[in-house]
């Protein structure tokens, strides 16, 4: 299948390029960032905010399906940066869709825009923007599924919950607790941690099967709190080994529930916390050498 990707670089998106490349699918990857081609994959650097650049990139690839993971700046949430990411957004939706070829959509989402919400939440549940960013991505999502219905494609929002793993932006909880860069200013919270293998074989199976337009979760669907969390890494700083993930518990967070997606994607969480934070430990410790 032919597939354009935004945000090819990034945390999820490198490490997508590599799902689909494996999967035998061609790549058309944006992103900021120069990247050298090979075999299948062709990166692009180009301004996603410029339609026309875009567009006759995208219509000389004839792609079948899109992936839109590009969201500049994070952690910047301000209004100014929400507003250039959703102008993006609805950029490059408007011009992939006017391409004939393409008849699948998917985008990144996250968790937050339940705002204040606890405990479950489902796929189809209401959202409620409590800041810019929610704000910036309900309306990415709105704009994706008006333009699907008049222009007669599928457009898919797949929710991220707390997405870790190796490659993972090293001001972030994980990275910087294995950097001992950090500590932990709230041992209560609670987080669905999920792991970064898991979120592209998601997105792997979003753009090779079919499904009703409408929202997707990628989360584990349960929660761990946050100062055993700090132990485990403590632990694995000290030369032991994790046996066991920390405690589970399914109130005091948002979580996810994954139900509609393992119904139409056969998506499910595989990696149990431990093992996947022991990985990522792994290829810290290998990325240092």
């Amino acid at each position: 299948m032919k597939i354009v990707l935004t945000g090819a670089t990034g945390f999820i998106g490198s490490s997508l390029v590599e799902e689909l490349h494996r999967a035998g699918h061609e790549i058309l990857a944006f992103s900021r960032k120069q990247s050298g081609d090979r075999s299948g994959i062709r990166f692009i650097k180009e301004d996603l905010c410029n339609p026309d650049g875009c567009f006759d990139v995208m219509k000389e690839f004839k792609p079948e399906a899109a992936c839109h993971l590009a969201w500049a700046g994070i952690p910047d949430f301000s209004w100014e940066k929400s507003l250039e990411n959703l102008r993006m957004s609805t950029c490059f939706f408007e011009a992939v869709s006017r391409i004939g070829t393409c008849k699948k959509i998917i985008a990144a989402g996250s968790c937050w825009e339940f705002g204040n919400k606890m405990g479950l939440c489902e796929e189809d549940a209401e959202c409620s923007p409590c800041n810019a960013f929610t704000w910036a991505k309900l309306s990415s999502r709105a704009s994706g599924l008006i333009l699907a219905k008049e222009r007669g494609y599928f457009f898919g929002w797949c929710r991220l919950f707390f997405v870790y793993g190796s490659g993972q932006r090293r001001a972030s909880l994980l990275p910087s607790l294995l950097q001992g860069t950090s500590y932990v200013k709230n041992e209560q919270a609670l987080q669905d941690f999920i792991y970064i293998q898991d979120v592209v074989e998601g997105f792997r199976l979003a753009l090779e099967n079919d499904w009703p337009c409408g929202d997707f979760h990628f989360g584990s669907g349960v929660l761990h709190r946050i100062g055993e969390v700090a132990g485990c890494v403590k632990t694995l700083l000290s030369g032991g080994t994790l046996w066991e993930p920390p405690t589970s518990f399914r109130e005091g967070g948002i979580f996810a529930c994954t139900s509609k997606t393992k119904q139409y994607l056969g998506w499910q969480p595989k990696t149990l916390f431990h093992r996947g934070l022991m990985e990522m430990h792994e290829k810290e410790i290998k990325s240092k050498k």
